[in-house]
């Protein structure tokens, strides 16, 4: 799976807030080594705000 196939999905299922931040926490989650769990609240959050 690929980034193109993870945005499309989101843009699908309507979650722009996700979408908006999905490169910068990836990023993030990267440098930081955050765990997988990490990575997906924090998307979900992104997603809620």
């Amino acid at each position: 799976m690929n980034d193109v196939s993870i945005k499309n999905k989101m843009q699908k299922l309507n979650l722009s807030g996700m979408l908006d931040q999905y490169d910068h926490r990836l990023e993030q989650a990267l440098t930081e080594q955050w765990a997988h769990s990490l990575f997906l609240d924090t998307l979900l959050t992104d997603a809620l705000a």
